[in-house]
């Protein structure tokens, strides 16, 4: 069965999801290389997004996206709103950086860093502000679930300067725009 289709199937029933749910999915549907690849995207020049990012389902109440960041590469600091959810590593791996907002500042601070691998997964709480790191040359490619679908988020700027895989775009402003296509603030 097409993966897209499996999806839908497993995710319709659910009408309050948590990210353990959503996780118990992710772990369940058998998600490897073969399966995503149709799904996977390059990075786009004109996005200031450095990694590749392709929303491959969307309903009233999930969004289920491919990313794929190439090797040495960082995502922005981010959140996702007030979306819930879960990432599945297909394959490669990440850092995961995990930041606070201080009271007295907007800037993130980075609290801790956690590594994951192939078939596992992060779950994302409401709340959550963090950076994905690839530290080695081969792409990292996961499968992300969110509920509901991600609005309202920001990217951070970040002067912490604590990794060798800081990216040099450090823009601040809402995702949903960047990643709709459009220029950002």
């Amino acid at each position: 069965m097409d993966l897209v289709h499996e999806l839908k199937g497993l995710l319709q029933p659910i009408t309050q999801p948590t990210p353990l749910e959503i996780k118990q999915v992710l772990k369940g549907i058998g998600c490897t290389h073969d399966r995503i690849a149709p799904y996977l995207s390059e990075p786009d020049p004109q996005s200031s997004l450095p990694y590749g990012r392709k929303v491959i389902l969307r309903t009233d109440l999930f969004e289920v996206i491919v990313i794929n960041i190439p090797g040495k590469t960082e995502t922005p600091v981010h959140d996702h709103g007030h979306s819930i959810g879960c990432v599945y590593v297909v394959f490669g791996g990440f850092i995961n950086r995990l930041y606070k907002v201080g009271e007295h500042s907007k800037e993130p601070v980075l609290q801790t860093e956690t590594r994951y691998g192939q078939g596992e997964c992060l779950l994302i709480d409401d709340g959550l502000i963090h950076s994905m790191g690839n530290p080695v040359q081969k792409n990292m490619v996961s499968l992300h679930v969110y509920s509901p679908p991600i609005h309202d988020n920001k990217l951070y700027s970040s002067s912490t300067g604590s990794s060798p895989l800081q990216i040099s775009r450090r823009n601040s402003g809402n995702l949903s725009s960047i990643w709709a296509g459009e220029k950002g603030p």
